[in-house]
């Protein structure tokens, strides 16, 4: 069972190593955000080698966010999380 991020604003002062070493120790995805919009997210190394095993198509990061953008829920359901 995947876990929901934990939101992370974004400041000048945000320790994003801390960040991606919380998510190695955790397993807890980490959803980057700035005034409240998000930006990125950060996953444990296993859940991306998960992601890249179930998309064998998928080469790179780019790859898989170009595959999973082709999809109509996939698009409406970032349509949304950028304009709330």
């Amino acid at each position: 069972m995947r876990r929901q991020p934990k939101p992370v604003a974004l400041e000048a002062d945000t320790d994003l190593r801390r960040v991606v070493e919380e998510v190695s120790a955790d397993k807890t995805p980490r959803l980057i955000e700035r005034d409240g919009k998000p930006l990125a997210v950060v996953i444990p190394a296993e859940e991306y080698a998960d992601i890249m095993t179930m998309h064998p198509s998928v080469r790179s990061p780019r790859d898989f966010y170009e595959e999973a953008t082709r999809s109509e829920d996939i698009r409406r359901i970032l349509r949304r999380l950028t304009t709330e």
